[in-house]
C-alpha cells in the first residue's frame, strides 16, 4: 500500500530544505503568510496550489510528491 502524502508536512519539509521562511513565501507568492500557515496544516491542496507553491519555491512537482 503507498503511503498518503500529507502536503503540509511536504510544504513544511521544502520550505526547510530551500531555507525559506512562510514569510519570504508569501511575498513571492503575493498572499499573506497566514494562506501559508493554512496550507501548512492542511494535509491536502488543491492542484494550482502545488503549482505555485512549486513556482515560488523553484522546485519541480516531481519534486513536491517525493517523499
Amino acid at each position: 500500500m503507498m503511503k498518503r502524502l500529507n502536503c503540509g508536512e511536504r510544504l513544511r519539509l521544502l520550505q526547510q530544505q530551500k531555507e525559506i521562511s512562510s514569510i519570504e513565501l508569501a511575498k513571492r507568492m503575493e498572499i499573506t503568510p497566514q494562506q501559508i500557515a493554512r496550507w501548512r496544516q492542511s494535509s491536502n491542496l488543491k492542484a494550482h496550489t502545488i503549482l505555485d507553491i512549486c513556482k515560488a519555491l523553484e522546485v519541480s512537482v516531481s519534486t513536491f510528491f517525493d517523499a
